[in-house]
């Protein structure tokens, strides 16, 4: 007796194929949907008014403000570290007053500017 296989999808299979899409579509829908929440509980615990986040990183990490500048967006751009440089943290201020974290780290080191040219 010899065995033949058909090409032909039966309507079981064919739902079966559209029931695996259907999942696969959903959890990945799932998983962009759990980044954004991620993303956007991470903003929300990364912003503040400046002055408490400014008294946050003096209270916690023992931080100050070590460096400071505009941005060509009109942010203002300040650089907090600890007193041995241990950690530091960036913040980005919008004109608005909202204080966002740009980036945190370990190890700043503070260089001197050496002049160079005429004024030098």
């Amino acid at each position: 007796m010899e065995r033949t296989t058909s090409n032909k999808a039966t309507p079981l299979g064919a739902f079966g194929r559209i029931a695996v899409a259907s999942i696969f579509a959903l959890i990945g829908m799932l998983g962009v949907s759990a980044e954004v929440s991620a993303q956007s509980a991470a903003a929300q615990t990364r912003c503040a008014p400046h002055a408490e986040m400014a008294s946050k990183l003096s209270d916690r990490y023992s931080e100050s403000l070590v460096a400071i500048g505009f941005a060509d967006s009109g942010r203002l751009i300040e650089v907090f570290s600890s007193p041995d440089g241990k950690t530091w943290t960036i913040l980005t201020t919008a004109p608005g007053g909202t204080a966002c974290i740009a980036a945190t780290g370990q190890d700043w080191e503070a260089r001197k500017t050496e002049l160079t040219g005429p004024e030098a």
